[in-house]
């Protein structure tokens, strides 16, 4: 199967809900752009956005398997439009670390919850079971301090909808990084072409 894959290394946190409408589009009243849904292109017609000199702004409903809703395009160069590029939705788990100074005897996990909006409830849970909760601020950050080393699995709730990320790892006195985001959501933001990959 023809995949365009694409990547969306700039996401944004405006509202696309409070857009204004043009035709199958929005525009951002903040930077006056317009947001193609991709749920209108067919895979060949994103590919023709991908062509544009200027960035092109997106919204993107991605299902658990990253594979972006769009409109059935028939018999095109493309059957799907893929997020590739893991890093660029942040659910890459950083392997870069750095010192908790005002932590000197306790491991910490961090991170960034994207496009999930606030009040994201994360909770890191132990081998034991035993549960250390927080919840996100406006901009999606977390951090769960005091945490004895060991393995743990990180719950994600908003309302109904939970996920989990695994095996996130404390092993010495700094700051473990795990960025996510929720599986089935809707993403705005820049679209670019991954690597220029026509796979």
């Amino acid at each position: 199967m023809n995949e365009l894959r694409i990547a969306l290394p700039r996401p944004c946190d405006e509202n696309w809900e409070e857009m204004k409408p043009v035709g199958c589009n929005r525009i951002c009243e903040r930077c006056s752009t317009t947001i193609h849904d991709l749920a209108n292109y067919s895979p060949d017609e994103v590919d023709a956005l991908l062509g544009s000199r200027e960035p092109v702004c997106v919204r993107v409903q991605q299902g658990p398997d990253r594979v972006a809703a769009t409109r059935n395009g028939g018999g095109g160069r493309f059957q799907r439009v893929v997020i590739a590029a893991a890093a660029s939705i942040s659910m890459l788990a950083m392997g870069s670390t750095a010192t908790a100074k005002e932590d000197e005897l306790e491991g910490v996990i961090a991170g960034q919850v994207w496009a999930a909006g606030e009040n994201v409830v994360v909770t890191a849970i132990a081998a034991d079971g035993t549960r250390y909760e927080v919840q996100t601020d406006r901009k999606g950050r977390y951090r769960i301090k005091h945490l004895p080393f060991g393995t743990y699995d990180l719950e994600f709730s908003q309302g109904e909808r939970t996920w989990t990320e695994m095996a996130v790892v404390v092993k010495d006195e700094r700051i473990t990084y795990r960025n996510s985001q929720d599986p089935d959501i809707i993403i705005v933001g820049v679209m670019t072409r991954y690597l220029d990959d026509y796979s």
